[in-house]
């Protein structure tokens, strides 16, 4: 999960992303990943005690763990389920490396099953899937 991420986010300054969501849109924030599972495995935290952040803004998704990346995002709440989708233009094929994913969100949970392959249907992460899960907490504004 961090890897493909990490590889998405490298080297995007300048980046265009498709329509993007309302400001008031509820994904948009500040979020700490809680859990990450490959393939129906756990991914192994590289620096245990320190939990990564994701920053999500109106057509980028920020991740902060072992440095700073950025990758280009959309959203797409009207799809059932609904789809969310991170890139970089320029990276692997023509519209770039892209991570195609559904998320659900309930209140403060946040939870994206990804794949660099075809979208995922259903929210599980099975053996051999392909399918990358983060399940992610809102940072509480003090």
């Amino acid at each position: 999960m961090t890897t493909i991420l990490l590889a998405l986010a490298l080297g995007a300054p300048g980046l265009k992303a498709d329509p993007k969501p309302a400001a008031d849109h509820p994904l948009l924030g500040e979020w700490v990943v809680q859990e990450e599972v490959s393939s129906g495995k756990p991914v192994r935290n590289p620096l245990p005690g320190k939990q990564a952040r994701v920053t999500l803004t109106r057509d980028r998704l920020k991740y902060k763990l072992l440095g700073e990346a950025e990758s280009c995002l959309t959203i797409d709440p009207k799809k059932d389920p609904p789809h969310i989708d991170i890139w970089n233009p320029g990276q692997g094929d023509e519209d770039g490396l892209r991570a195609r994913g559904i998320y659900r969100l309930d209140g403060d949970t946040l939870t994206i099953y990804y794949s660099d392959g075809d979208r995922p249907t259903k929210f599980e992460s099975l053996p051999k899937s392909g399918v990358r899960m983060m399940r992610l907490t809102r940072v509480k504004k003090d």
